[in-house]
């Protein structure tokens, strides 16, 4: 498969994913390979490059394959240095938030409802700026 054909074909997929699901506000994001990610906002695609805001920086990743696409989660891999690393993004929720996010934060917070929680990294990303 040709370069262009590749771009066609990952461009296509991201963009019907994005029609379906990228309109949540925040999302988790897992990765066995790279321990570093955990929350995106205002993800955007560009051709083959996803890029989010993590609500410190905003990150930008080439993307290899997308290897599962759906409402629920979206998955893709990318290139670095020679390894394949996998990234997950899936629609926040105050259950992933208070199991897998919340003591890993500096001011990990309790939240009642998933629009306070989503308020609250919507602060964030705008104090950041």
């Amino acid at each position: 498969m040709g370069k262009n054909h590749r771009k066609y074909i990952i461009k296509n997929a991201i963009i019907k994913y994005m029609n379906q699901s990228f309109l949540k506000k925040v999302y988790y994001v897992e990765s066995k390979e790279d321990s570093t990610v955990q929350i995106a906002m205002d993800l955007k695609v560009i051709e083959d490059r996803i890029t989010w805001f993590d609500t410190i920086k905003e990150r930008g990743m080439h993307i290899k394959k997308i290897t599962d696409n759906n409402p629920e989660h979206f998955v893709f891999v990318r290139e670095s240095n020679g390894d394949e690393q996998t990234y997950t993004f899936v629609p926040m929720t105050l259950e992933i938030y208070n199991t897998k996010v919340k003591d890993s934060l500096i001011h990990g917070r309790d939240f009642d409802k998933l629009e306070d929680l989503e308020k609250a990294f919507e602060e964030t990303k705008n104090d950041a700026w």
